[in-house]
């Protein structure tokens, strides 16, 4: 872990001047004023506008006042829809790539509801052709004038010499606006110092605790002297390590500087981590960067997990062979890939093949995409926007030739193939599904492997019926995403029974716009679990490297989501689902198993310190993987461990499966008792050997004080496989509360080694038809008023003597007779109530011409 607080302040080198000064200016700027239109015809000068395929000329585009701008903002460039978009460009100014640049606008909308507004800073050659694309958020709907902010971003292409900014509205879908109005104001263009912040690793994951070195680069800035602060923060946003490097480089022709500073980070825990720069010096200057990167524990392989991701390019936006070695690291199994590459792209197709094999080599499974086709095929259905899957794929002769060179390029490497990606569901209500997707597949196998075919649905619909289905499974989707209730509802019941064509699901996680990030992490490990419980055959990830919903930066960089991620799905992935285990401080967790190994998830909504006897020593670890503290805990009974448990999921490790198999399996014949008192009664406790082989043990019955019983182990022998019903006698003492009874098994087992642990179980003290509950109130006139609420759930009637037992004062009787089906509510009156609170009455009420009697306490409180 990450424990001292580093606070070095290194010399900087002296030289003259002092303090940092930024060269920094205003690259271009408009506001859309007379200066902007010299010829005064409603155009701004230097600007241009794309025409074409759904940008016509009818769409008017023209400066014009704006009342609801400030006085001194100028006017503005106003976009009046027409049933089609416009895309307007700024001039293209010369840019230095040694500097970071911002641009910003004010745009307003109104009415738009098909299409959007998006702002764009483009980085182009000398020949005006772009290289690099940055874009806001798209815009939609009425929205009152707001400042929109692209960067600052840099490029390091040296074909970038100059930039500008482009304003595009445009359909969303297939359905476009006939009105709405977009206006633009106040465009700036600034040019700042540049500064870039890396990791000596190229994707900033770190196998085990391994050393990390971070690069700071600054660039164009007037300076003399000046330096970096790295500041080292978890993910909680607090601060672990801090230090000062100066900067050390060089002036360039210009007056500008270009200088680096490094930082090997101190050694630290696995998890997720930020590394912050800032630019500092005697003035303030705003010029910071910070960066992510993640230490990840060694954990196991699971070869034959149910996770996996959904990629849009095996090249974006990591090296394909940084991807590959990536995704091998984070536990997935399975990676949906677009393959419909051009025909005449043949390095494409090189590509893709290359990297479904460096995949096979991490046991990752490759899932062929037929989604988008290529331009050529795409210009035949003239139709802007997405295309459904299912109008692509209508005539094989079509689409056949198109598809042909990826089918036979990746027939021997990919199995597995789905048709439109994870948010199509365009078959939803295709005439005849069967036998189109029995022709498609059939198509597809004419080059020469077998071909295992997944579709998209929904969860709202019934899956397509089919006597032979040809598909192989069926991708489920829902907007919004289910939580893991819904899901496990949909699901239906456990992996032992699965559906009859296996179930892929989409599980987006929550936005980081919307959700802190503990909710993400226990909602993403939730659903995950649902998941694998319920028997989801597959589980993606659909748009990993995403900034607001993805377990990975768009830059490639880890999300804080990655490593719980990668934890959950290394620890859970292929495993077998036991159940659940009764703690005594009742926090749920889920037993998952993988040969003779275990691990269980825990989490309670209120924290708790909860105890584990569990026959081995264990381990817990958080969704990040760090190891968190176990206190050894002494007494009676088994040795045990004591874990603080919270509502973030934590996983328990080095579980022994036999032992939890044997504690899930273990139950009383009857979990309810007799209320009768007094007199011998016998509990059957079942048995069942899970250890593979024979056994011995023994067994130490740890029940409630108002209990008697014999307290010496019982001993018993099981073979292997067999089952026993064992049991046990005791009798229940006068003082015994009714209702839920805890008691402790303390097991001390032979099965080719020892074992000590303990099991936990509630029983049911009393009736099946009667319950009785006991509430306090301080009245205004000092008496403690003790309501007792008595419900007959029979339908014959029942009649009670109840006495209530104050300590140190009189008992109290008041009695029910002939209590139909429902609930009767009886009232004691206690003078000098204050004297009794904090001190526990206890109602007894005995059946009147019957034997049971229910026990009951409370405490009195105000």
């Amino acid at each position: 872990m990450y424990v001292p607080l580093i606070l070095t302040i290194l010399a900087v080198s002296p030289s003259a001047g002092g303090t940092p000064k930024l060269a920094e200016g205003l690259t271009y700027r408009c506001d859309f004023g007379p200066p902007a239109d010299r010829n005064f015809d409603g155009w701004p000068d230097g600007w241009t506008r794309r025409r074409g395929p759904g940008m016509p000329d009818y769409v008017r585009v023209a400066i014009a006042d704006d009342a609801e701008l400030p006085a001194d903002a100028g006017r503005a460039l106003r976009i009046e829809l027409d049933g089609g978009g416009a895309q307007v460009h700024t001039p293209p100014v010369a840019i230095d790539r040694q500097f970071s640049f911002l641009a910003t606008a004010r745009l307003r909308t109104a009415g738009l509801h098909e299409d959007s507004a998006v702002l764009s800073l483009v980085f182009l050659d000398e020949a005006g052709l772009p290289l690099a694309t940055h874009s806001a958020p798209p815009i939609t709907g009425t929205n009152p004038w707001r400042e929109i902010q692209i960067g600052p971003v840099s490029i390091s292409d040296p074909r970038a010499t100059r930039a500008q900014l482009v304003l595009r509205v445009a359909p969303r879908g297939d359905r476009e606006d006939l009105n709405g109005t977009v206006a633009l104001a106040e465009v700036r263009l600034r040019q700042l110092p540049r500064m870039t912040l890396r990791a000596d690793q190229p994707t900033h994951v770190y196998v085990g605790i391994d050393p990390a070195t971070v690069r700071c680069e600054v660039s164009g800035i007037e300076l003399t002297r000046a330096a970096i602060r790295f500041e080292l923060l978890d993910w909680r946003g607090a601060r672990l390590a801090a230090t000062e490097v100066p900067l050390i480089g060089s002036i360039s022709g210009g007056g500008a500087f270009t200088g680096t500073a490094t930082w090997h980070l101190p050694p630290g825990d696995f998890g997720w981590y930020e590394v912050r720069a800032v630019l500092v010096g005697e003035q303030p200057v705003e010029l910071t960067r910070t960066v992510s990167l993640a230490r990840m524990r060694p954990l196991p392989p699971s070869p034959r997990s149910e996770f996996g991701w959904t990629l849009r390019s095996e090249r974006e936006p990591l090296p394909a062979a940084e991807l590959s070695r990536l995704l091998g690291q984070s536990g997935a199994r399975w990676v949906k890939l677009p393959v419909w590459y051009d025909p005449a792209d043949g390095a494409r197709g090189d590509e893709i093949a290359s990297f479904a094999e460096q995949l096979s080599l991490q046991g990752i499974e490759m899932v062929g995409i037929l989604d988008q086709p290529p331009a050529e095929l795409r210009a035949a259905f003239r139709e802007p926007g997405r295309l459904p899957v299912a109008s692509v794929l209508i005539e094989p002769a079509l689409w056949k030739p198109t598809v042909s060179p990826a089918l036979t390029r990746l027939s021997l490497k990919v199995r597995w193939w789905q048709l439109g990606d994870d948010a199509d569901a365009s078959y939803l209500g295709f005439p005849d599904l069967p036998a189109k997707i029995g022709e498609i597949k059939q198509q597809l196998e004419e080059f020469g492997q077998e071909v295992r075919l997944g579709i998209g649905w929904r969860w709202h619909y019934a899956p397509p019926e089919a006597p032979a289905p040809p598909w192989s499974y069926l991708s489920y989707a829902a907007d919004p995403p289910f939580t893991a209730d819904e899901l496990a509802a949909y699901l239906g019941g456990p992996a032992a029974a699965p559906s009859a064509t296996p179930r892929w699901i989409v599980q987006p996680p929550l936005p980081a716009s919307q959700y802190s990030l503990p909710t993400r992490v226990r909602d993403l490990v939730g659903r995950m679990l649902a998941a694998k419980i319920h028997g989801a055959a597959a589980v993606f990830v659909p748009e990993p490297f995403h900034e607001d919903r993805g377990l990975m930066n768009a830059d490639g960089t880890p999300g804080p989501l990655f490593l719980p991620w990668r934890t959950t799905a290394r620890l859970i992935g292929g495993t077998e689902y036991l159940g659940q285990l009764t703690l005594p401080g009742g926090s749920i967790n889920q037993v998952f198993a993988q040969g003779d190994s275990a691990v269980m998830v825990i989490w309670n909504d209120q924290p708790t310190r909860e105890h584990l006897s569990l026959g081995t020593p264990v381990e817990l670890l958080d969704a990040w993987g760090r190891s968190l503290p176990i206190a050894a805990t002494a007494g009676e009974g088994p040795p045990g461990q004591a874990i603080e448990v919270g509502p973030l999921p934590t996983f328990v490790t080095g579980l022994s499966a036999p032992v939890l198999r044997w504690q899930i399996a273990l139950g009383f014949a009857n979990p309810r008792l007799a209320s009768v008192f007094g007199r011998e009664q016998s509990l059957g406790l079942v048995l069942q050997n899970s250890f593979g082989q024979g056994l011995g043990g023994e067994l130490t019955l740890v029940p409630p004080r108002s209990w008697s019983h014999d307290s010496r182990p019982l001993r018993f022998k099981l073979n292997d496989g067999e089952s026993l019903t064992l049991p046990i006698a005791f009798a229940l003492q006068p003082d015994a509360n009714s209702g839920p009874q805890p008691v402790r098994l303390d097991f001390e087992l032979a099965a080719g080694q020892n074992y000590r642990f303990s099991v936990y179980r509630t029983l049911q003290l009393g009736l099946d038809d009667v319950q009785i509950e006991l509430a306090t109130r301080l009245r205004e006139d000092g008496s403690l008023l003790v309501e007792q609420r008595l419900t007959n759930l029979a339908d014959q009637p029942v009649s009670f003597q109840c006495t209530l037992f104050p300590p140190g004062r009189r008992r109290e009787t008041r009695q029910v007779i002939n209590q139909e089906r429902g609930q009767n509510v009886l009232t004691f009156v206690l003078p000098d109530g204050a004297a009794l609170l904090g001190q526990k009455l206890w109602l007894r009420a005995e059946e009147i011409s019957g034997e049971r009697v229910l026990n009951s306490t409370v405490t009195a409180e105000r």
